[in-house]
C-alpha cells in the first residue's frame, strides 16, 4: 500500500521512500495537493504569486515526486489543521451555473406539465403545482445538495478541467507560433536562394 506524502495528512510522518516518488497521482491527489497550499497561503506562507504558480504546477503534476517537491519548503500542516482550499468567485459562479441546469429543468418540466394537465384535463387548480414547485426547489432547497451548493470535489474537478483547457490552448497557439516562425525561415531561405541564383546568372552574363 502506498504511504500518504507528508503534505496530505496533518499527523507528522516520514517522507515518502525513494521508490514511491514515481508513483503516478490521481486527480484526487492533485485536488488535495491544491486544498494543502490553500491553506499554507491561508496561514500566509505563500504569496499570492507563488500560490497560483504551486497551484498550476499541482494541477499537471504526473507524479508523486512533482507534488512532493511543491511542498519541500512547507512546513506538515499542524494535528487538527482546517484544509483551506481557495477559489475564486468565477469558479464558484460556474461550478454554481451547472447545478442551476437540472433544477431549471425539472421547473420548466412542471410548469409544461402543469399547463398541460389544466387545459387537458380543464383543471386549473393543476397551475398551483407551478408555485409549489418553484418554493420546493428554490426556497425548500429540495434536490440533490449539488444543486445548490457546489461541493469542493466539483469545484475542484473544474479547476483542474478549465487549467487543463488553458493549458492545450496555449499549446496550440505555441504551435501555430512555431509553424509560422518555421513558414517564415523557410520563405526566407527560399528568398535568399533565389536572389543567389540570379546573381549568379547576372554574373554569368555580365562576365560573357
Amino acid at each position: 500500500m502506498n504511504q500518504q506524502p507528508q503534505w496530505y495528512c496533518p499527523e507528522p510522518q516520514a517522507p515518502a521512500a525513494e521508490s514511491e516518488h514515481g508513483v503516478r497521482v490521481s486527480d484526487a491527489e492533485r485536488s488535495d495537493a491544491i486544498t494543502a497550499l490553500g491553506s499554507h497561503f491561508a496561514e500566509g506562507r505563500l504569496g499570492l504569486v507563488e500560490y497560483e504558480e504551486r497551484v498550476d504546477a499541482a494541477a499537471f503534476a504526473v507524479d508523486r515526486r512533482e507534488l512532493d517537491d511543491l511542498f519541500t519548503d512547507l512546513p506538515a500542516l499542524s494535528p487538527g489543521a482546517h484544509l483551506m482550499p481557495m477559489y475564486s468567485a468565477a469558479e464558484v459562479a460556474r461550478v454554481r451555473k451547472d447545478g442551476a441546469r437540472p433544477k431549471a429543468a425539472t421547473m420548466g418540466l412542471s410548469a409544461v406539465a402543469a399547463v398541460a394537465g389544466a387545459i387537458l384535463f380543464a383543471q386549473p387548480v393543476l397551475l398551483l403545482v407551478i408555485p409549489a414547485v418553484f418554493l420546493l426547489l428554490y426556497v425548500a432547497k429540495v434536490g440533490p445538495e449539488s444543486w445548490h451548493m457546489p461541493s469542493e470535489r466539483k469545484l475542484e474537478q473544474k479547476r483542474l478541467k478549465a487549467m487543463r483547457m488553458e493549458h492545450k490552448m496555449e499549446l496550440q497557439q505555441r504551435r501555430q507560433v512555431r509553424r509560422q516562425q518555421v513558414d517564415d525561415l523557410k520563405s526566407s531561405a527560399m528568398k535568399f536562394a533565389q536572389r543567389s541564383i540570379q546573381n549568379r546568372i547576372d554574373g554569368s552574363s555580365n562576365r560573357r
